[in-house]
């Protein structure tokens, strides 16, 4: 086993795991009704070949292995909804004498298939997973095109990979945007109060129409757009109608959280590393944009640029730094509490493409769709998951139900979806 200290990122979400359980999924949608020997037989084996799966843990690392005795494939019955056994994954605690962060799951409806896992976010980003969950499809269904050597385990932490020298960004420049930090968040909304109030989470999947992705890019490219600009636009109107950021006096912009994948920010060798390199951005949308959308599309995609300019997303790492620090000195609800007043969010993005992935190869025979599943942590009331693959898009929808219910959830993703189509 080789042992890797805790990076930052790491270290704060283990933090707000232990506020609220801070748990993520993925999943494919087959053509078929998968068998349940096969793949739970396939779990095991890419477990063992791979050696992880269960987790030794120190105070400021930990170690991966097979697991002796793997836990078994849940297959969800038939008369309990796939979303809804994901929200009791995403609200359940993992076992505190269980090591093993990962549960693959299986759900067979109507002559098709859910096969996925639910995991501890902690352990890996949205990358490692999609590298273990192609590795488990593969044993399944093709073992001839599974890997022939293991994954590799983290060789460093945050400043290792994505340090100044490592990402290409300028010390000096994140050390004065992290003094800027709260100046930004200023005038953002306050989230209303949940004192007293639980942070159990839904999760629900809605669908846009085919073709939508390529329709979308062919408006942005030659605006000099991104996606997922045109994704916090149109959150950005949504969250202005619908959500729960009230207007009050001198506090009238909205702030939104953006998940960035830093992998491919690096100089270093990472692709094949199965660990968690997380970032994110922040974007402020001002109160006088939040009506007129060529105006907040602007400002958006003013902001992304400066974002991927100035390499904003490895110099967060600045920002992890600090906050664990304050960390040292508070029970971790008031440090989650302190940190939701001092950068007050509306809403969270994260956007994947997986047009270019493993999983294109396989669409859509026998993977009709995939499905990322993303948990909302202490600061964000609400967060999108957009996910393309080929010709399909679809929007995940993780909300706090306390501030967010049914009816609300309904008006935010119709009002998001509405302003999408509107542009093709």
């Amino acid at each position: 086993m080789t042992r890797v200290r805790f990076n930052a990122f790491q270290q704060v979400m283990r933090l707000w795991d232990r506020v609220h359980p801070y748990n993520a999924g993925q999943m494919l949608r087959l053509d078929h009704p998968a068998d349940a020997t096969r793949w739970n037989e396939a779990w095991r084996a890419t477990l063992k070949f791979h050696a992880i799966g269960e987790v030794a843990e120190e105070q400021a690392s930990y170690a991966q292995r097979a697991p002796s005795r793997p836990r078994d494939l849940a297959v969800i019955p038939a008369d309990i909804a796939i979303e809804d056994w994901i929200a009791q994954q995403m609200n359940r605690l993992f076992d505190a004498d269980d090591a093993q962060p990962f549960l693959p799951f299986l759900k067979v409806e109507n002559g098709t298939s859910h096969v996925g896992i639910m995991y501890r976010h902690w352990i890996a980003d949205s990358a490692a997973i999609r590298m273990l969950l192609r590795e488990w499809f593969l044993r399944a269904l093709y073992p001839e095109q599974s890997r022939a050597t293991p994954f590799e385990p983290p060789a460093g932490g945050m400043w290792h990979y994505f340090g100044p020298e490592a990402a290409r960004w300028n010390l000096a420049e994140g050390i004065g945007a992290l003094a800027r930090l709260r100046t930004r968040f200023s005038r953002a909304r306050p989230v209303q109060p949940i004192t007293g109030t639980p942070m159990n989470m839904r999760f629900s999947v809605h669908a846009l129409p085919d073709g939508t992705a390529d329709r979308l890019l062919a408006f942005a490219r030659p605006r000099g757009l991104k996606l997922t600009d045109l994704f916090l636009a149109a959150t950005a109107l949504a969250c202005e109608m619908h959500g729960v950021n009230p207007r009050v006096p001198g506090r009238e912009d909205l702030a939104f959280g953006t998940i960035v994948d830093m992998r491919p920010m690096s100089r270093r060798r990472i692709d094949d590393v199965f660990g968690n390199f997380l970032g994110f951005t922040t974007t402020i949308v001002r109160g006088t944009d939040l009506t007129d959308w060529p105006r907040a599309l602007d400002s958006i995609a003013a902001q992304s640029e400066l974002h991927r300019r100035t390499r904003a997303a490895p110099a967060g790492v600045l920002r992890l730094a600090a906050g664990l620090l304050e960390a040292r000195f508070m029970p971790p609800d008031q440090w989650c509490l302190r940190y939701r007043r001092q950068m007050p969010m509306a809403a969270g993005i994260s956007n994947v493409n997986l047009s270019d992935s493993w999983a294109a190869r396989f669409h859509p025979a026998p993977i009709i769709d995939y499905v990322r599943i993303s948990p909302l942590g202490p600061l964000l009331p609400l967060v999108l998951t957009p996910t393309t693959l080929a010709r399909r898009l679809h929007i995940g929808l993780s909300r706090q139900v306390s501030l967010i219910d049914e009816t609300r959830a309904g008006r935010i993703i119709g009002t998001v979806i509405h302003r999408l189509c509107r542009l093709v």
